[in-house]
């Protein structure tokens, strides 16, 4: 009786380890897809973290490489509208420049008309790159430029007489020159006076006391009421001498002066 007894209760434990096994097996089969998603959400809660970090240094270094990338092409741009405004500026005094010399040349085609002169020429140089009141003007003997003749700047101002003719250029004497004498007389009368040069463009003059002279006033050559030599500046002397120094200065500044017109008398 004890044998059927082991036998019975070794068969019953049978029955329950196939009947466990059955109900695990059926459990799995229509539960696996809430237990797998439970396990994907937990891997996925527990993998959050680690994304996020990654995501957040991803972030920092496309938004870093971005702004270095911002700042190169802004430096590259500025660099690129200094150029661009240097070279504009570059241009626009050229323009000037260019603008400039287009009313002088109109401006000296229009005296050259009006006062019948003779030629043109450009001036070489002029003081103080030239010794004692002096001009190098690009004119010569081909161009039938001969010594004796005379020089005048804008406005019919009497400025020298070409001393030297070379073939293709001359040189000018100024009536500045120190101790060169031109005879000259103001408009307002029309006595003959000895102008002196002085150098550095400017003259001296005696004149009669009784004879009114201002400042400002023209001295005009006695070759033609119409050359205008010199400009008074200051007028000096003792008021007892029966005469008084005018000093005088040319009208024109030779640092300006780039043509000149040739006359012959």
């Amino acid at each position: 009786m004890t044998m059927n007894y082991k036998f019975g209760k070794k068969k019953d434990n049978k029955k329950a380890i196939m009947l466990f096994i059955a109900v695990l097996v059926i459990s799995i089969i229509f539960l696996r897809k809430p237990i797998f998603s439970i396990f994907n959400k937990g891997s996925i809660l527990a993998a959050e973290p680690i994304w996020g970090v990654g995501h957040f240094i991803s972030g920092e270094i496309t938004e870093g490489f971005l702004s270095l990338q911002s700042k190169k092409t802004l430096i590259k741009r500025l660099l690129d509208l200094q150029e661009e405004f240097v070279s504009m500026a570059s241009l626009k005094k050229e323009r000037d420049v260019l603008a400039e010399e287009n009313v002088q040349l109109e401006k000296t085609l229009g005296l050259y008309k009006e006062f019948g002169f003779e030629k043109t020429a450009r001036v070489l140089s002029r003081p103080p790159k030239t010794s004692y009141d002096t001009l190098v003007i690009d004119r010569g003997q081909v161009d039938g430029v001969e010594e004796g003749d005379l020089i005048f700047s804008g406005e019919n101002i009497f400025l020298g007489i070409v001393r030297e003719s070379g073939s293709r250029s001359s040189l000018v004497e100024l009536l500045s020159t120190s101790t060169i004498e031109t005879e000259v007389r103001f408009p307002i009368s029309d006595l003959a006076l000895t102008l002196v040069g002085r150098g550095g463009g400017a003259f001296s003059v005696n004149v009669p006391r009784d004879i009114p002279i201002q400042e400002g006033e023209f001295i005009v050559s006695t070759l033609n009421d119409s050359f205008v030599i010199g400009e008074v500046s200051r007028v000096t002397g003792d008021p007892q001498d029966p005469s008084k120094t005018v000093i005088a200065k040319s009208p024109i500044n030779m640092n300006y002066l780039n043509y000149v017109f040739i006359k012959r008398i």
